[in-house]
């Protein structure tokens, strides 16, 4: 239920920044804030994952699962960090933005996988399209 709606929210946002996230920054925050369009769109993407999966960090959280969710939480940042010095450097803001989306996935699909195992609850959004 609220995992769709955040999820749907996620995705007209997203589909919209698409259209119109230039055209915003431009005239919001000046054109020196236009560069910023492209490695934003990578973190929404990443944001959309994040959304999909559910409230996965506060389940575990509020189950007696801290562990597990600080254990998603370190790999997560071991990850950003060893992408962010691998792609940083040819791809400069938009190598951070990736590092941070695929962190950010990875440490979702980490505690995604955590709560089904551990609470036996798909809170994945999309899971009604997999059965």
């Amino acid at each position: 239920g609220s995992a769709r709606a955040v999820f749907a929210f996620n995705v007209v946002l997203t589909v919209g920044f698409v259209g119109v996230g230039r055209f915003f920054f431009e005239q919001v925050f000046g054109k020196e804030f236009a560069a910023a369009y492209g490695p934003l769109l990578v973190l929404l993407v990443g944001q959309m994952v994040n959304s999909a999966v559910g409230s996965v960090g506060y389940l575990l959280s509020m189950t007696g699962h801290e562990r597990e969710t600080a254990q998603g939480m370190a790999v997560a940042a071991v990850v950003n960090v060893v992408l962010g010095l691998a792609l940083i450097p040819w791809w400069g803001i938009y190598g951070a933005a990736v590092a941070t989306a695929v962190a950010m996935g990875v440490w979702n699909g980490m505690l995604w996988m955590k709560v089904k195992r551990k609470l036996s609850v798909d809170s994945f959004a999309l899971n009604f399209l997999l059965k």
